[in-house]
């Protein structure tokens, strides 16, 4: 049988049902135990595949407030293969998606795809059989002729079958939302073995590229004042509303803290400890926004939310401040050997 046809995966143990275990940002003590849906898969391929993603998260330290939201981080394509050789790009479907994911693994490539979260067992409670929504999962092992999928999604790794596999790589996928999905070809060709990055140093060169291309104002500031323009709107629109606003800013920016909190940790030297500190505060007082957000969108008042508000803002300038200090510095001292 052909790899169309037959079972193929990565043959990776750590990405397989019996070898997985979460990277530790996905786990219960995590401030947030899962980011967003892209970077979430590429957290737990690079994990599994023996390579630290927290070199990829110093891009967080430059993001930007965009008009209506944070910025939905993902991952530098350019750092991504500079660091670890892994090559990514968009990949066109023209004999069908189930043939060509196939033959990617087959060739030992996953494929990251476009999928109908309603199809997705992982996500019982919340969209399976509930709702139609456009989420990223990384196909790690297909077997047509059982109907077997093992993916990445979210926070975890998970197989489903049957009916399922239809709707994600079969003809099925015309009765969801996404029958023609983006994908991305995650080429593995060239990756390095991980023994052979030095993570820390990798982090520490990220750190001052990134910083170099940081905003020059202050984007907790100006997302501050974008939440500010939707009280009333958030009042109008109620936990519905809440919602989604919560989604585009305060979890994003929740997020984003944490991963420039996780690489500034991983680089290693003490000039940014404070960075840590800071950028940690943020994502706490994040979280704890959406507590407070929660009573506007019931008609409640929150006297701690200007506080908090306030207080994210001043911690982002010290974080900004302790990382572009050590980067002017010439990247700190280097830590001994």
């Amino acid at each position: 049988m052909t790899a169309t046809t037959s079972a193929a995966g990565l043959g990776v143990a750590a990405l397989s049902p019996e070898g997985f275990i979460q990277h530790p940002l996905h786990r219960d003590e995590s401030v947030w135990s899962n980011t967003n849906c892209y970077l979430d898969v590429w957290i737990e391929l690079l994990h599994g595949l023996g390579h630290a993603p927290e070199p990829l998260f110093a891009a967080a330290v430059a993001a930007t407030a965009q008009a209506t939201q944070f910025e939905f981080l993902k991952v530098d394509h350019r750092d991504l293969e500079e660091v670890t050789g892994i090559r990514v790009g968009e990949h066109d479907i023209w004999l069908g998606l189930q043939e060509q994911v196939m033959l990617q693994l087959g060739l030992g490539n996953p494929m990251l795809i476009e999928a109908d979260a309603f199809w997705l067992p992982d996500t019982r409670g919340v969209s399976y059989g509930q709702e139609h929504t456009k989420t990223s999962i990384v196909v790690l092992h297909a077997d047509p002729d059982t109907r077997e999928l093992v993916y990445l999604h979210n926070e975890g790794l998970h197989r489903l079958d049957g009916a399922d596999f239809e709707h994600v790589l079969g003809a099925g996928r015309s009765q969801g939302i996404v029958p023609s999905p983006y994908t991305e070809l995650i080429s593995l060709e060239g990756l390095r073995d991980p023994q052979d990055v030095d993570a820390a140093a990798q982090t520490r060169r990220l750190l001052r590229l990134h910083s170099a291309r940081a905003p020059q104002t202050n984007p907790v500031a100006d997302l501050m004042e974008i939440l500010r323009s939707r009280f009333a709107w958030l009042g109008e629109n109620g936990m519905e509303g809440y919602h989604a606003l919560c989604f585009e800013t305060t979890r994003q920016l929740g997020v984003v803290s944490m991963l420039a909190a996780a690489a500034c940790r991983h680089a290693e030297v003490p000039e940014l400890e404070p960075a840590v500190e800071a950028w940690t505060a943020v994502s706490e007082e994040a979280k704890g926004m959406q507590f407070q957000l929660a009573r506007l969108a019931r008609g409640r008042g929150s006297s701690a939310l200007a506080a908090t508000m306030d207080s994210a803002v001043e911690h982002w300038a010290q974080a900004a401040e302790a990382l572009a200090s050590w980067a002017a510095d010439g990247g700190g001292s280097e830590p001994a050997s």
